[in-house]
């Protein structure tokens, strides 16, 4: 939001402001507790956990998506469709092009960095340290959201041109589809809760939130 990263706590339905000059487009936590702030203008800033300005990195034209993998930072630019690894906490370092139209991007536990491009129809798994693409696959029309279930080591692609919602296990290599499930009208947003193993599915066009529970999605497969 402009000027400031909030911070939920889900167990006890508490927010903590962290204050930013800049209106923030993304932001990760690092093992340290510090912060990655990604500005609208591509600026990204290297942050303390009360906000405090470490470093500001600036040559991207902008910065809307990042991932943190150990000391590695990695930053999703949009309007260049590309992903920018940080050199150190001072400069950008490596990049490389995402796709036709990379539009968001998470991280899994394994410390990948998972794209999806949207206008290219595919989605696009990266490693960190180098910055490598590793497997590129055609996901189908227009996906956009990204969730990564680690209870089935999966990752969840909704494709908003047809209003759904497939599961893919990049175990193997090549990504392989494990479920498919219809959703809510531009199904913009999806996570996993990582308790539960139940997926919500978000609407952009104001048709509510989806539940997908793991039960109904085990019968399905």
């Amino acid at each position: 939001m402009p000027g400031a990263i909030v911070r939920v706590d889900a167990a006890t339905a508490t927010a903590t402001t962290v204050r930013v000059d800049g209106d923030v487009h993304s932001a990760a936590l690092r093992p340290d507790g510090s912060l990655v702030a990604g500005l609208a203008d591509g600026t990204v800033l290297l942050l303390d956990a009360d906000g405090a300005v470490r470093h500001r990195i600036s040559g991207l034209s902008s910065a809307d998506a990042i991932t943190v993998t150990g000391d590695t930072v990695v930053v999703l630019d949009r309007r260049q469709t590309a992903l920018v690894a940080l050199d150190g906490d001072r400069k950008l370092g490596l990049s490389l092009r995402a796709g036709d139209g990379a539009t968001t991007m998470i991280g899994d536990h394994f410390g990948r960095s998972l794209v999806a491009d949207t206008a290219g129809g595919q989605l696009l798994v990266y490693t960190a340290d180098p910055l490598v693409l590793h497997q590129r696959f055609p996901v189908g029309s227009a996906p956009y959201a990204l969730a990564y279930d680690q209870r089935s080591e999966t990752v969840w692609v909704t494709l908003t041109a047809g209003n759904e919602v497939v599961g893919y296990d990049l175990s193997t290599g090549i990504p392989v589809e494990v479920g498919r499930y219809p959703t809510v009208r531009q199904p913009n947003s999806v996570t996993v809760d990582e308790a539960t193993g139940e997926m919500f599915v978000g609407s952009a066009t104001g048709d509510g939130l989806q539940r997908i529970g793991a039960d109904q999605r085990k019968r399905g497969q």
